[in-house]
């Protein structure tokens, strides 16, 4: 079992996995319960775990999609089928009968055979010696053209923007770096194509369309206020319950913990926490910001990545794994009564079943109301 190191204060506490934690926090439930929240409060609250699983992986590092193109298959996957629904297509007879060229191009070589001259200060002067240079590879193709000047008369052309709707289309590209786009990290077990046809089930006036659209344009908190989303990216949070459970709740706190009751779903097969999906946001929203033009860019520090010994890591959680008092288990190694140097007693705490003296007679354990009636009761009598 990985293990790895959280700092609480000026300590540093070495965890192993979830179900540690998980055990912990049953251990302290039963026997000091007023140190921790029920048990629906900390699943939702915390990740229970070193690192958020349905984000990071077990040492830390972030997701990264492999398949650059999946966005675009996803949207043709939904065009299509969006086109049949509305029945707005005709059949297109091919030509027989004649000889046709193909030019195929492969953009990303164009990209990187092509060099910075000192015209090119922004992305939109890349773009246009791009659009430049491919219009001069296709003089001599007139196939196209021929074909487009004799058959459209006789074809309907429906564009993508018109099937999808032009809102939509405005938050693809914050869609797109939300799902996993390169170095912002992605969703284990969660694919582009769910986002997708998730987004694209979303009525037009859906806020949740105007954040995707919106992401990237300014900053945003990168700190959670009173454990919630800042409100430019709350609505965000309904988004990605929708994904994960299309009739669950509405809240990552309630739907984690409806998962987890009722699916006995864990580690990676659970959305993340508040804590966790807010630094992943601000990664999404700096990975977007790179295509304007002239972006203005804060420190990278500032956009959901810290300074660890000179390299730089996601911000994973902004909250500890699991509550205080479950990372900090004060445990005992007493063999005879637990009174004087026993850590539990000198801290007041009731001793667990994992000190050495549970196997023993512990004097001190946590005691039942009927006691605790009847200490009270001395009291009384005594004053």
């Amino acid at each position: 079992m990985a293990k790895t190191k959280v700092r609480v204060g000026d300590k540093v506490i070495k965890l192993c996995e979830e179900r540690e934690l998980l055990g912990r926090l049953l251990i302290i439930q039963g026997s000091r319960p007023e140190l921790v929240s029920k048990l629906e409060e900390t699943i939702g609250k915390y990740e229970m775990s070193v690192v958020p699983c349905s984000l990071c992986a077990v040492d830390g590092s972030l997701y990264i999609p492999t398949n650059k193109a999946s966005l675009m298959h996803a949207v043709e996957a939904v065009k299509a089928r969006l086109l049949v629904q509305s029945a707005a297509f005709l059949d297109v007879v091919p030509v027989t009968g004649c000889l046709l060229r193909v030019l195929i191009v492969d953009a990303m070589a164009v990209v990187q055979s092509m060099k910075k001259t000192p015209t090119m200060k922004n992305l939109s002067n890349l773009q246009e010696a791009f659009i430049k240079r491919i219009k001069g590879m296709v003089v001599g193709y007139d196939e196209f053209s021929n074909w487009q000047r004799h058959e459209v008369q006789r074809n309907r052309w429906i564009e993508r923007v018109q099937v999808i709707g032009s809102h939509k289309c405005q938050g693809l590209i914050g869609l797109h770096n939300f799902s996993g786009a390169d170095w912002g990290g992605k969703f284990v077990g969660i694919t582009k194509k769910t986002w997708v046809g998730a987004y694209m089930e979303l009525d037009k006036d859906d806020p949740s369309i105007n954040c995707f659209w919106e992401l990237g344009e300014g900053p945003i908190p990168t700190e959670l206020v009173d454990n919630e989303l800042p409100a430019q990216v709350k609505d965000l949070e309904q988004f990605v319950c929708r994904v994960y459970c299309s009739k669950g709740p509405k809240t990552l706190p309630a739907l984690r913990w409806t998962l987890f009751r009722s699916k006995y779903l864990e580690g990676e097969m659970l959305p993340p926490t508040r804590a966790a999906l807010l630094p992943h946001i601000v990664r999404a929203m700096c990975d977007k910001s790179y295509p304007l033009n002239c972006p203005s860019l804060p420190p990278i520090e500032e956009n959901g990545w810290s300074l660890d010994e000179g390299v730089y890591v996601p911000v994973r959680c902004l909250t500890p794994p699991a509550p205080q008092a479950v990372i900090e288990l004060t445990k005992c190694s007493c063999k005879t009564e637990c009174k004087g140097r026993c850590s539990c007693f000198k801290n007041g705490l009731p001793c667990t079943p994992l000190c050495k003296c549970y196997v023993g007679n512990c004097t001190n354990v946590i005691k039942d109301e009927d006691n605790r009636q009847e200490d009270y009761d001395d009291e009384q009598l005594v004053m």
